[in-house]
């Protein structure tokens, strides 16, 4: 029996899935000789604070290992911490990373107390606040020293970005502990150099890192960074005289050691560079002595980045086989309308004037992202949605834009062509003006494909102790937390609806066939991704170019570069999400199914692919 297309896009895709996760947790197990588990504390106050630990199997009471404690960087969990724990592990040294509060799966503190917060919020802690990030990296080093096969003599303090001056200043605290701090990413040291520095320092920063460099001269000074005053002080080097960048001053095994490193990396992907991970494993073994008989240029955590990557291509494909079988079934077969709609409103393709408007499409969906991130604090709502913040902004904003062109559009072209609602794809019943029913019935195909969806991270998570996360992407597919779940989910789904809804209807305009098939099909989502990401990926590379080239950081008013660094995550997510939800589109001849379902999704990846969201 012949099986269903569906079926065999499913099938292909849970193999892919099901292929990923075996090597994922091979490599992050260092082919099971390391275990990896998640686990939570409970905070001083009452909440919830998620770590993640990389126990070798060297590792015992009798041959206790040094211990990592590692703050990730702002926005990001501990699975951003994938390419450390991943390396150091495999060598014989314990790895934990601790999220704090409102990052990963570590719950946002809405009191000082736990017990919620006042009416007038007055007793509200920021979810970065320092006080409570400082506590939580204490609770890692307590662990820490709780654990028997850990040597705690040779407790490490290790950070990126945000949890590099988060775990630098917490081994001022602790300065007794701690033997030997490494922070990734920093401008610099962040802290105080003129007291509590009995330990080991490494700073390891990248030539290109856009954090660094915005904020010295010109953008593009980091010799800034690395010569300052405070540097000076803590490598007790005198003024007038460089620090050279590579050298060793003290010994790092005696807690007297200071070393600088430059290799080629932006910010923000300096946890999964290679040159970064070679630096930091030279720092672990001058220090610890402890190689585990490998060289610090033997790498294997980028095969978990691979196919990581894959997994994202495989969730595309999966979600589609899951709506094309869901469209099969007698419930939401009546979801496909039988009054077709025109498949195609534009001009005539590949003429000049149809070149004309797929380029200044593709600048309206790319050309408000920088912006976006660098205003929507000052904006209702968006502002309320930290991270996401930026993500929503951009979606109104340009739907805005794209509402604009479809108003002229429809003037200059729709209305000679007798275009109606149907032939934009508004439709929601072969006979009714408005249909509620079919409204709620995309809604609940909606909850039953993130419901089918979430049951298999679930298990992913469960199999793997890992998030799917790819660091380029600037983002995790993660499990919900309750809170920001709670309290972010319908703001982000309204100000996500706008942009999805308008560049559904806009895609009738420019891309569209009659043929039947996967190669017409394809041909349709090729364009739809084109316009939609070219313009996002040409400001990318620019950044990105001028960041290894010359060294500059651009668009860095208001922190836009933060904005810049999202841009490869957003084109991503739009990749995934057109895929099933273009193919719903063309078969109900309505853009609502594909709308809901891709406003539902996208909503939980954007309140879920990093932290400070609260």
């Amino acid at each position: 029996m012949k099986m269903h297309r569906s079926l065999r896009i499913l099938t292909i895709a849970l193999l892919i899935l099901l292929a990923c996760a075996f090597v994922i947790k091979a490599v992050d197990t260092s082919m099971g000789s390391v275990s990896v588990k998640r686990g939570k504390l409970m905070s001083d106050n009452g909440y919830l604070v998620s770590y993640k630990i990389y126990i070798p199997d060297s590792a015992t009471a009798s041959t206790p290992a040094p211990a990592i404690i590692y703050g990730p960087g702002g926005g990001s969990s501990v699975d951003d911490a994938s390419m450390f724990a991943i390396e150091a592990s495999r060598r014989g040294v314990v790895f934990i990373a601790v999220d704090v509060p409102g990052n990963g799966q570590s719950e946002p503190i809405l009191s000082t107390t736990g017990g919620g917060m006042s009416e007038d919020g007055s007793n509200i802690v920021p979810v970065n606040s320092l006080e409570e990030g400082f506590k939580y990296y204490g609770y890692g080093i307590e662990l820490a020293k709780s654990l028997a096969f850990v040597d705690s003599g040779k407790l490490i303090m290790s950070g990126h970005s945000m949890g590099g001056m988060y775990t630098t200043t917490t081994s001022q605290t602790y300065q007794d502990d701690i033997f030997l701090e490494i922070a990734v990413g920093n401008g610099g040291f962040e802290g105080d150099p003129t007291a509590n520095t009995d330990f080991s320092y490494a700073l390891i920063v990248g030539t290109g890192d856009e954090a660094a460099l915005a904020s010295t001269t010109g953008h593009r000074t980091l010799s800034e960074c690395i010569q300052s005053e405070k540097m000076h002080t803590l490598f007790g080097v005198p003024a007038g005289e460089e620090i050279e960048v590579g050298k060793v001053y003290g010994d790092l095994s005696a807690e007297t050691g200071r070393v600088v490193y430059t290799p080629a990396s932006l910010h923000y992907l300096e946890p999964t560079n290679s040159g970064v991970c070679t630096n930091y494993l030279e720092v672990l073994a001058m220090a610890t002595g402890i190689t585990g008989g490998l060289s610090a240029t033997n790498h294997v955590y980028w095969i978990k980045e691979l196919a990581m990557l894959v997994m994202y291509a495989g969730i595309s494909v999966l979600m589609l086989g899951l709506v094309m079988a869901l469209l099969e079934t007698e419930f939401f077969s009546t979801l496909k309308l039988k009054t077709k709609s025109a498949a195609y409103l534009g001009v005539k393709k590949n003429s000049p004037v149809w070149y004309v408007i797929f380029a200044a499409l593709t600048v309206v969906c790319g050309m408000m992202v920088i912006w976006s991130y660098q205003n929507y604090s000052g904006f209702p709502i968006v502002k309320t949605l930290g991270n996401a913040g930026g993500k929503g902004m951009w979606s109104v904003c340009t739907a805005i834009l794209l509402a604009v062109y479809l108003i002229g559009f429809h003037l200059i072209r729709g209305r000679k062509q007798k275009y109606s609602y149907r032939d934009y794809g508004l439709a929601t019943s072969d006979s009714k003006a408005f249909d509620i029913v079919y409204i709620l019935k995309s809604v609940l195909l909606a909850l039953v494909i993130f419901a089918m969806m979430y049951g298999l991270l679930l298990i992913f998570i469960q199999f793997t102790d890992n998030t799917i996360h790819f660091n380029a992407f600037n983002g995790e597919i993660a499990s919900i937390e309750d809170t920001r779940m709670a309290y972010k989910f319908f703001p982000v789904l309204l100000v996500m609806i706008p942009f999805i809804l308008a560049n559904f209807i806009v895609s009738k305009t420019v891309t569209g066939s009659e043929d039947e098939g996967i190669r017409p099909f394809l041909k349709e989502l090729l364009i739809l991704n084109i316009y939609g990401t070219l313009g996002m990926l040409v400001i990318y590379i620019v950044f990105v170019a001028f960041l290894l080239g010359p060294h500059i950081c651009l668009f860095t008013t208001n922190y836009g570069h933060f904005g810049a660094e999202a841009l490869l995550g957003i084109a991503s997510g739009f990749w995934v999400i057109n895929t099933p939800c273009l193919y719903l589109s063309k078969k109900t001849h309505s853009v609502w199914p594909g709308v809901i379902v891709a406003s539902v999704i996208m909503t939980w990846f954007s309140i879920f692919a990093s932290g400070m969201t609260f």
